[in-house]
């Protein structure tokens, strides 16, 4: 058995002829000839791809909500520094007014977590 990859037979010392075969070129008019062949089935399948991707375009608008909801977002300023919070005093709050296809209308402070700054009553 040998073991050494260069002292291995080649097909020159098996006395073998190996004979390519060149390939055939490819041939553009065979291809277009094919995709001819196939234009029935392919223009129905790009037929039904845009058939399901309207199917599905319209249920997500029909399924999607009707709610619309009108909001406007606006700052408050408010002219007594000494009105607010002492922490919050002479910063601005950012509102927010939105209303509901109902016409109910709701007012509330954005960059807040707890209401207005209003400083409490002396």
């Amino acid at each position: 058995m040998q073991t050494d990859y260069l002292d291995r037979p080649t097909h020159h010392q098996l006395d073998r002829e190996i004979v390519l075969e060149p390939e055939p070129p490819l041939s553009v008019s065979h291809f277009m000839h094919v995709i001819r062949s196939y234009s029935a089935v392919i223009l129905l399948s790009l037929a039904g791809v845009f058939l399901a991707y309207l199917i599905i375009a319209l249920a997500v608008y029909l399924l999607s909500p009707v709610e619309q909801i009108t909001s406007q977002m606006f700052r408050l300023d408010f002219e007594d520094p000494a009105a607010m919070r002492a922490d919050l005093a002479g910063k601005p709050v950012y509102m927010a007014l939105s209303m509901n296809e109902n016409g109910v209308v709701r007012m509330k402070p954005q960059n807040l977590l707890l209401n207005l700054p209003l400083a409490s009553p002396a």
